[in-house]
């Protein structure tokens, strides 16, 4: 039998924080077993000195002593899912909850093990459980808030955070708060929290957040002003803070997104905040071993990757379709793709079929980078940076000696080891080099070559979607978060002028992104706001269905549409656009200029308003205007100057010694 005063000795070391006397004393006991309660005690100074397997070994010897024990089958199911083994643990949590039904620490631990196994409903369930049983239960309500966020219903997510902080307050659970009130739109609320995990504990990936977080569906141009000037001041006070960050992409989890569609030049702000992350992680400046070296591929063709998360059913993977068939296809180059683990479909299944080799690369940096640069390419092009973080933070590495990027996310990265900026010369302004830490490529043709849609079928009427038979729809199909104060008067004035108008708008990624828009409309519509109609979030063929029904597109600003706009000319809708200061609000224009149609673009929001109201009420002079486009549709779709160009460049910038003989 185990000696009681060795075991009381052993916690004691635990206690006082002597590890090495406690691992002592736990070795010279473990030799023996004794009693079932010991061989408990045991198990739990093995689980404190992280000795996964004895801790699970001696519950197994106290609860097989004990059989109908549910404390110690509970414990044995909460150590087994410690160890990695949750696929055991869950028979001995479930029949400890036979036995003991109101046992909210084993509905916990259940929960716990049930969403490891993948079935996050079963693990709500189970929170569920436990809180109903231990209302204030910390632990349910912080993870069933996770699992809620997960799945984007965040305002019950919120709800459990709350409920978790009011029942103990950690910083990790604040942090949570904040990630999910962004989401909702509440950045100062989100800001709010990430002050108050600071208050708990030092946490530089929560002062970066707090510094940095931006409004997504903004109230007014005062509070992006607001936003900007807060994300500055931030982003300078952190330059001059000694910050330490192991991993951004978890520690921090997020991009300055946002600042892409607030309407200004964000060359210096990004420019700033890649600064202030390379100093945080020097690691983030990772060189890949054959960068460098000037040895050539064997197979004398040039390596080129694509690396983005959306390479998929989604507007990045239906704009990279073309370029990368189009490389793959010329025998001059091998194509790699990569992205990350997520559900596969069409889109991400032919661009797959094109590449040499289609890499999931695992959703951590270290790892990811290394998966990258094993494969010694030339080129590395990223279709889109900014728009999550896992290719954001990739990009500060040296993954290959050209890495580009394109207009996937139509603004600079502010990152030095991105070298070029592939976009368009017909869609850049003149001064357009000034808005870059990249080099700027002005490609010849259109943005992008894009395939042209095909129209769904069978084809919905407007009565499918609950839309008036009679009415003008004017449809903006856009992201919530790309509708900028700006367009509000020009909404409300269409609205005026034509009684038989309909705004028609899809839900964002929350509900409370289309309260924050329908307020500020509230505003200056009065009464027309009752005809926006905001319709819930769309498949893609439905989606397409509903710009066909539409009368007109009305391209967003100061960040226009560009694959919208497409998708809208296909299926033979007008697009009414007002082009902007940047790349990002004159894709629509350059698509326009490519066909020689430039009777939708505007020179105003005046002329934006008359230009959308006469394409709705005068068809004759819309047939007429959309005979002209589609007559030039062969320019518009699948435009090879665009591929040609990218293949010049790539000619010019790759070092000889990479091209092979």
């Amino acid at each position: 039998m185990t000696d009681p005063k060795s075991l009381a000795a052993a916690e004691a070391a635990l206690k006082s924080g002597n590890p090495d006397e406690a691992r002592r004393l736990y070795a010279r006991m473990a030799a023996r077993r004794g009693q079932p309660e010991i061989e408990a005690r045991l198990a739990g100074i093995a689980h404190a000195l992280g000795l996964a397997d004895a801790a699970v070994q001696h519950m197994q010897h106290a609860s097989k002593a004990r059989p109908g024990d549910a404390a110690m089958l509970g414990n044995l199911g909460a150590l087994l899912n410690a160890a990695g083994r949750a696929d055991e643990a869950r028979a001995p949590l479930e029949r400890a909850i036979k036995l003991k039904p109101d046992f909210a620490a084993a509905h916990y631990n259940l929960g716990i093990v049930l969403a490891r196994l993948g079935d996050p409903n079963a693990a709500a369930a189970s929170y569920q459980r436990a809180i109903a049983i231990e209302p204030r239960h910390a632990g349910a309500h912080l993870n069933l808030a996770n699992l809620l966020s997960e799945a984007r219903l965040y305002a019950d997510a919120v709800r459990h955070y709350r409920l978790s902080l009011a029942a103990r307050p950690q910083p990790g659970a604040y942090i949570s708060l904040g990630n999910t009130l962004k989401e909702q739109g509440y950045w100062k609320e989100a800001r709010q929290a990430y002050q108050q995990a600071l208050a708990l504990r030092d946490n530089d990936g929560a002062r970066i957040k707090a510094a940095t977080v931006l409004p997504l569906v903004p109230e007014s141009g005062q509070e992006i002003a607001q936003s900007r000037a807060d994300f500055a001041r931030g982003v300078d006070a952190l330059l001059h803070r000694k910050l330490a960050i192991a991993d951004p992409a978890r520690e921090v989890g997020s991009t300055h997104f946002a600042l892409a569609y607030q309407g200004g030049n964000d060359k210096e702000l990004a420019v700033a905040s890649a600064r202030m992350f390379a100093s945080a992680c020097p690691a983030l400046q990772f060189v890949a071993p054959h960068c460098g070296d000037g040895a050539g591929p064997p197979s004398g063709r040039l390596r080129v990757g694509f690396c983005s998360r959306f390479l998929r059913d989604h507007s990045i993977g239906r704009l990279m379709l073309n370029l990368i068939q189009h490389m793959a296809t010329t025998g001059r180059y091998e194509v790699f793709v990569f992205t990350f683990p997520q559900p596969g479909d069409a889109v991400w299944d032919e661009i797959a079929r094109h590449a040499v080799e289609a890499v999931r690369i695992p959703a951590e940096l270290a790892a990811a980078r290394a998966a990258i640069a094993e494969r010694r390419l030339d080129v590395l092009v990223y279709p889109d940076i900014g728009m999550e973080p896992m290719t954001y933070f990739l990009a500060f590495a040296r993954l290959a000696p050209v890495q580009c990027v394109t207009w996937g996310h139509p603004v600079t990265t502010g990152i030095p080891a991105v070298d070029y900026f592939l976009s368009c010369d017909a869609a850049e302004p003149p001064d357009g080099e000034d808005h870059y830490s990249e080099k700027l490529v002005r490609l010849g043709g259109l943005p992008m070559s894009y395939r042209r849609p095909a129209p769904p079928a069978p084809m919905k009427d407007r009565a499918a979607y609950g839309l008036p038979a009679d009415a003008h729809l004017y449809f903006c199909a856009q992201n919530l978060f790309k509708i900028h104060p700006e367009l509000d008067r020009p909404f409300a004035e269409i609205l005026s002028r034509d009684p038989q108008g309909r705004l028609l708008l899809l839900h964002g990624g929350d509900p409370h992104w289309a309260e924050l828009l329908l307020g500020r409309y509230r505003a200056v519509m009065g009464d027309a706001v009752d005809r926006v109609i905001v319709l819930p979030r769309q498949s893609h063929a439905d989606y397409m269905n509903l710009l066909a029904l539409s009368d007109v597109s009305l391209d967003s600003l100061p960040f226009s549409g560009g694959n919208t706009t497409y998708q809208a000319l296909a299926m033979g809708t007008p697009v009414v656009t007002l082009p902007g200061n940047f790349l990002r609000g004159r894709l629509s224009l350059a698509i326009y200029a490519k066909a020689g149609v430039m009777d939708l673009v505007a020179k105003d929001a005046g002329e934006y308003v008359a230009l959308a109201l006469r394409a709705a009420n005068d068809r004759s002079w819309r047939a007429e205007v959309m005979g002209r486009i589609e007559a030039a549709s062969g320019v518009i779709f699948d435009d090879r100057e665009y591929l040609m160009d990218v293949e010049r460049f790539l000619a010019r910038v790759v070092p000889s010694g990479a091209r092979g003989p």
